[in-house]
């Protein structure tokens, strides 16, 4: 990684540590047994999409994302580090109680079988505090830069040929990408102390599903940004899905009814 970096002076990119302790396919000499692990690597990515053996799968496919990331010289976006932790998130949460093969299994095992209305959110807490402590790390430390603080950052990232989307005149669209600056400069910091409260939780969310649709519009930083808005998902109420099939209104408990929430609602 640190080669990499020094090939491209101009890369404004932190240099840090990612997965590089763990670049176990180093000890391996057989290039037979990387393709294996490799193979095994998509056949866990598939299982997990079509959700059979779904807790599994996503074990898998998380520990193997790493020994196969570790093994990368360099990777331009920070989602290759991001993705092994949501996809244990996921792996631990109920993910495989809708739009799954093992649900469909469950089914047709036991056709009375229904998917439980309540559920431990102690899984989908993870994710959202994983969620704040990367606005945290990501956003506070930006009052420190100048480009930032000049409202001149979007403009780099759009301008930038390894990154920007389109070729057009940036620096004419200059006050535009400044406020646009300006707006996750002060947006992303916020999410540390917004979403945790719920009064202000969802509109929050929805502030930062535009940032994020906004500079997979200008930027292409990878998977990131569908990433994370996948991830500030979670703060949304679960009343704002359940025109989704499969995901419909559940009966709220005796609990939940007395306070007007269903089970899914209390835990976010």
């Amino acid at each position: 990684a640190h080669t990499t970096v020094g090939a491209v002076a101009t890369a404004p990119i932190a240099i840090t540590e990612g997965f590089e302790h763990l670049d176990w396919l180093r000890h391996i000499a057989s290039p037979g047994a990387d393709w294996e692990l490799y193979l095994a690597l998509l056949l866990a990515g598939l299982l997990f999409a079509l959700g059979l053996w779904t807790r599994v799968a996503g074990l898998a496919l998380a520990a193997l994302h790493v020994v196969f990331a570790a093994r990368q010289p360099y990777v331009m976006s920070g989602w290759a580090q991001l993705y092994p932790a949501f996809v244990v998130y996921l792996a631990l949460a109920p993910s495989g109680q809708a739009w799954s093969v093992d649900a469909c299994l469950r089914r047709r095992k036991d056709p009375t079988h229904r998917a439980p209305n309540t559920f431990s959110p102690w899984a989908l807490r993870l994710l959202q505090v994983h969620v704040i402590a990367m606005y945290a790390t990501a956003g506070w430390p930006r009052f420190a830069a100048k480009a930032w603080l000049h409202g001149e950052t979007v403009l780099h990232a759009a301008a930038d040929t390894r990154f920007g989307r389109w070729g057009l005149d940036w620096h004419a669209l200059q006050p535009l990408l400044a406020a646009a600056t300006y707006y996750a400069l002060l947006i992303e910091p916020a999410a540390t102390i917004l979403l945790p409260l719920r009064l202000t939780r969802r509109w929050c969310a929805l502030g930062l599903l535009a940032l994020h649709l906004g500079i997979e519009l200008v930027a292409d930083v990878g998977m990131w940004q569908f990433m994370m808005a996948g991830a500030v998902c979670a703060f949304l109420p679960d009343a704002w899905f359940r025109w989704l099939p499969g995901l419909g209104k559940h009966e709220s408990t005796p609990a939940s009814a007395a306070s007007g929430e269903t089970a899914g609602e209390t835990a976010n």
